[in-house]
């Protein structure tokens, strides 16, 4: 097959790329580009390890995040071909005790569902997130969710529904979904350093350290605890076996003569199920779908299937283009950092476009946006706050352990003069708002909230209300005696 010659100055690229990480103070990045089976480029620029000063390579590993739902979907799709499952067969019919809170959708629940994001249940991420929660307890604890809309009626968002997803293949193999993976796509792909745990990725030699950054500087910070939820962001790769993964898509499932998946299976994951309500980001977009792994648009008139994933420290974006045979990867060290949208973009407009935009100058302008329209909150938080005001009863009656079914339990303690709220293993500050009202925050996590302490019809305090979830009802934790 004849290789199609890219509009791709590599030397610009690179250039472009150095000036990307300085403007955006990330620490480093890796960028791999592949067309028509050809690995046009596979650089690591900047440092791993800032303190060290350890150069970015091909094969530093880095957390993928949300583009590990790619291999969900895969894994799922697997097991379609085997005959284990299929894809409109409810989840209870497989795994009787899956319950969600609205009967409807235990009833109904299908894998398709799960991998499209339309089971009515939103994020919920704090009930999992950093809680040391096993995936069967996770599993038991969907049933005291409140949805946030009508089953099937809405596209939400959901790492939940991916981690049943992936739980739900290793039941139905008889194996851990990891295990799955390893033998079912790892193995045969060569995909031999990618692996489940930050512990595994410490065990190599070349991985990247996770940064977030604080009114500009960059701070190390811990790896997150994600393997209870792996299906739904825990992979860790580099960006030479993530080149491998790209080239199986672009190739409707080949690895070189072997055919890993069918191609229609692998076609209904590419294939829009969904809407997603958000409006496109720029005018060249077309309105985002989602498949099944993979959000689906049109850019400039190519079909560009890809996927982002942030988790702490590390930001990625996978794009695939099938009309012009282009995959793209960008991985980098820095908490909720916009570089992998901004060069993914910029590279693909190398491809289809004599006048590619500006896309550091266009997600500047995002960016901005979304900085002061934090602080219009912060302005109309302090502009609704009733000045004069003090809590309703004295310190200590405010301390103790409060629990939630779903969400688990959080302890507030005094220290000093204030409180701190302990939740899982993160520890926010609780300062007064007004009357019952307090401001639960952690700035290193950029978490911020203002939160209700609910009296009961003796004057105790008896339960704390926290908006954990936006898209639903806050989630009310019960004071325990």
């Amino acid at each position: 097959m004849t290789s199609i010659q890219p509009k791709l100055n590599l030397d610009e690229l690179r250039k472009l790329t150095r000036s990307t990480l300085a403007k955006w103070n990330v620490p480093g990045c890796a960028i791999g580009i592949i067309q028509d089976n050809s690995v046009l480029l596979a650089e690591g620029f900047g440092y791993r390890d800032i303190k060290n000063k350890l150069d970015v390579t091909p094969d530093t590993l880095f957390p993928i995040a949300s583009c590990t739902k790619s291999f969900t979907s895969f894994s799922a799709g697997l097991a379609v071909d085997e005959g284990l499952v299929e894809w409109d067969i409810p989840i209870q019919e497989y795994y009787p005790a899956f319950r969600m809170k609205d009967p409807c959708s235990t009833l109904k629940v299908t894998l398709r569902d799960l991998l499209t994001h339309r089971t009515g249940l939103s994020r919920h991420d704090a009930m999992w997130y950093q809680a040391g929660l096993s995936r069967e307890e996770i599993v038991a604890r969907l049933s005291y969710l409140e949805p946030a809309r009508d089953f099937r009626s809405l596209y939400q968002y959901s790492n939940l529904m991916y981690m049943v997803a992936g739980f739900l293949v290793g039941h139905l193999a008889q194996c851990s979904w990891e295990e799955y993976i390893q033998a079912k796509i790892l193995n045969p792909l060569g995909m031999n350093r990618t692996n489940f745990t930050s512990k595994s990725m410490l065990s190599y030699e070349d991985y990247a350290v996770a940064y977030a950054q604080v009114k500009g500087t960059l701070y190390p910070i811990p790896y997150c605890p994600v393997e209870p939820v792996c299906p739904a962001g825990g992979i860790n790769s580099s960006l030479r076996e993530m080149l491998l993964w790209v080239q199986l898509h672009l190739n409707q499932g080949k690895s070189g003569q072997s055919e890993i998946i069918l191609p229609e299976t692998l076609k209904e994951m590419h294939t829009p199920q969904v809407v997603q309500p958000e409006e496109p980001d720029f005018p060249e977009f077309t309105q985002p779908c989602y498949g099944m792994g993979w959000s689906i648009r049109s850019y400039r008139g190519s079909q560009v299937i890809s996927h982002n994933g942030v988790i702490d420290g590390f930001t990625s974006q996978l794009t695939l283009v099938p009309q012009l045979k282009v995959g793209i990867i960008i991985l980098n060290n820095l908490h909720v950092s916009p570089l992998p949208q901004v060069l993914s973009w910029s590279i693909l407009d190398r491809f289809i476009t004599e006048n590619p935009a500006d896309w550091n100058l266009r997600y500047q302008d995002k960016w901005n946006k979304k900085s002061m329209a934090k602080k219009d909150r912060d302005k109309l938080w302090e502009q609704e706050k009733v000045k004069g005001t003090k809590p309703s009863h004295k310190a200590s009656d405010y301390s103790g352990i409060y629990e939630n079914p779903g969400y688990g339990k959080l302890e507030i303690v005094m220290e000093g003069r204030g409180f701190k709220l302990h939740f899982h293993k993160i520890v926010f500050t609780l300062d007064h708002y007004h009357y019952d009202i307090f401001q639960m925050a952690n700035h290193l996590y950029d978490m911020t909230y203002r939160v209700h302490f609910i009296t009961g019809v003796k004057g105790q305090i008896t339960e704390i209300s926290i908006p954990f979830e936006p898209a639903g009802p806050p989630i009310i934790f019960t004071k325990m005696p």
